[in-house]
C-alpha cells in the first residue's frame, strides 16, 4: 500500500515539479554601458551588457546590441550558471554625431528560453559630446578646435586660441617670425619701450627705436646758363573718356530656414521604445522619442489592437507570441518603425486556466489521500476481526471486534461471549 502511496504522489506532483522548472535570461537597462564615461563622437569604444540567468538551468546564447533600429553588432556566445554571477558581453561601437540609445537582445538561447519579458533591454537617450582634439572642452565652446588647449588661452582676445592663432599678441608680426627675430611672440611691445615690435627698428632695444636720419649730401655746383628756348603752341590735349564701372556687389548670405522644431534639429529621430511585463499577459509600452508637437504614435499589438497613445498598457486575451510594432510620423509626414517581439507563456500561474488545473490536482491529490488512509483503516480492521476469530476458545476474548461490512451481511456488531 505505501508504494501504491508513492506512485499515486509522484504522479500527482510530477505537473506541479514541471511547471517549477524555467530557463529564464534576463538583461535589463542598468546593466548596459560603455567602456568610457564621457562620449565623444566619433570615438571607436566598447559597448558593454550583463547577462544575468534567473532560472533553474545552465543555459547559453548571446546578445544583439543595436543603435536604435540600427544593428551594431552580436556579442560572443556566452555560458551562464543557473543563480551563478552575471556574465559580460561586449561588441566594438563608434559613437554617433547626435543622440542615441542602445537596445539590448539576447537570442539563440539553449535551452530555449521560456520568458521573453525580459529578453530585451533599452537604454534612455546618450547625448555625445563633439570634441575632435579631446581636450575636454566641446567644440562649441572650444576656442581652437583642431589643437588641444584644455587651458584656452586666448593673449590677445580675438576669440582665437594662441595654440591655432598665427598671432598671439595680434601686433602684425606672425609667431614663427618674431621667434626668428627674438622677440616674444606673446608681447606686442617686447622691449617696452612704446613703440609695438612691428614699428620698431629695434624691438629688443629699449633705447632705440629708428634708425638715425642719413648725412645731408653736398651741395652740386652750379650750372651753366643755357639761353632761352622758344615757346611753341601747346599741343591739343584731348579729353580722356573713362566709363568706371561700379564694383559689384557682394552676395548674399543665405540664412537658416525656419526647421520648425523646439530644437532647429532637421534630422528624423527614431521610433524607439520600451516594454515591460506588468502580469502573465499584460504588458506596459512606451515610447523613448521625445513627445513633440507635431509627432504622431501608431502601436499595433499583434492581436488586432491598435492605439495611438504615448504610452499605455495593453493585455493579451490568449497565450501565444505575438509582435508590438510602433510607428512614429514627423510633422514632415516621415515615418520610422520600431518593433519587438513578446510571449505570453501558457504554463504561467497568473493564467485563469492553470490556476484551475493547479486546484483540480490539489483537490485529486487530498482525495487520493483520503482513499489511502480510509483503505488502510479497513485493512487493519479486518485483520484485527480475523485474528479475534480464530483464536482459542480459552483464550478469546469476551468481546470481538465488528466484523467489517461484508462479513456478517448486516455490518453489526458480533458478540462472543467466553463461558467461564
Amino acid at each position: 500500500m505505501f508504494r501504491r502511496f508513492l506512485i499515486i504522489l509522484a504522479l500527482t506532483l510530477a505537473p506541479v515539479a514541471a511547471l517549477c522548472a524555467t530557463n529564464d535570461l534576463s538583461i535589463r537597462s542598468s546593466d548596459i554601458s560603455f567602456s568610457v564615461k564621457t562620449l565623444v563622437a566619433g570615438d571607436r569604444i566598447r559597448l558593454y551588457a550583463q547577462v544575468r540567468n534567473v532560472g533553474t538551468e545552465d543555459m547559453s546564447g548571446y546578445v544583439s546590441f543595436f543603435q536604435g533600429s540600427i544593428p551594431v553588432g552580436d556579442s560572443q556566445v556566452i555560458s551562464v550558471r543557473a543563480d551563478g554571477v552575471p556574465e559580460d558581453v561586449f561588441v566594438d561601437f563608434t559613437v554617433p554625431a547626435g543622440s542615441f540609445n542602445i537596445r539590448a537582445e539576447i537570442k539563440g538561447t539553449d535551452p530555449q528560453d521560456t520568458n521573453a519579458g525580459n529578453d530585451v533591454a533599452i537604454t534612455g537617450l546618450f547625448t555625445p559630446i563633439a570634441d575632435q582634439d579631446h581636450d575636454a572642452v566641446v567644440d562649441e565652446k572650444d576656442n581652437c578646435v583642431s589643437k588641444k588647449n584644455a587651458d584656452q588661452k586666448d593673449t590677445d582676445k580675438d576669440g582665437q586660441g594662441d595654440a591655432c592663432d598665427e598671432d598671439d599678441d595680434d601686433d602684425g608680426l606672425s609667431d614663427d617670425v618674431e621667434r626668428e627675430i627674438g622677440t616674444s611672440p606673446l608681447k606686442k611691445d617686447t622691449d617696452g619701450d612704446g613703440v609695438s615690435d612691428k614699428d620698431d627698428v629695434f624691438p629688443t632695444d629699449p633705447t632705440r627705436t629708428k634708425e638715425p636720419p642719413p648725412a645731408p649730401a653736398p651741395a652740386p655746383a652750379p650750372a651753366p646758363a643755357k639761353p632761352a628756348p622758344v615757346a611753341s603752341a601747346p599741343a591739343p590735349v584731348e579729353a580722356a573718356v573713362t566709363s568706371e564701372t561700379p564694383p559689384p556687389e557682394p552676395p548674399v548670405e543665405p540664412t537658416a530656414e525656419d526647421t520648425g522644431r523646439p530644437d532647429g534639429d532637421v534630422g528624423m529621430i527614431s521610433a524607439v521604445f520600451s516594454t515591460d511585463r506588468l502580469d502573465w499577459n499584460r504588458f506596459a509600452v512606451k515610447a523613448l522619442t521625445p513627445d513633440l508637437p507635431g509627432y504622431r504614435f501608431q502601436w499595433d499589438f499583434g492581436d488586432g489592437v491598435t492605439s495611438n497613445q504615448y504610452a499605455l498598457e495593453h493585455a493579451y486575451a490568449a497565450s501565444g507570441s505575438y509582435r508590438i510594432r510602433l510607428s512614429v510620423t514627423d510633422p514632415d509626414g516621415r515615418e520610422t518603425k520600431d518593433e519587438t517581439q513578446v510571449q505570453v507563456p501558457f504554463f504561467s500561474l497568473g493564467n485563469p486556466i492553470m490556476q484551475g488545473a493547479v486546484a483540480l490536482l490539489c483537490v485529486l491529490l487530498l482525495c487520493g489521500l483520503f482513499t489511502l488512509v480510509r483503505t488502510t483503516f479497513a485493512v487493519h480492521k479486518e485483520r484485527d476481526y480475523e485474528l479475534a476469530i480464530d483464536l482459542p476458545e480459552a483464550i478469546r476474548p469476551k468481546e470481538v471486534p465488528e466484523a467489517p461490512r461484508g462479513e456478517t451481511g448486516k455490518g453489526k456488531r458480533l458478540s462472543v461471549r467466553r463461558e467461564d
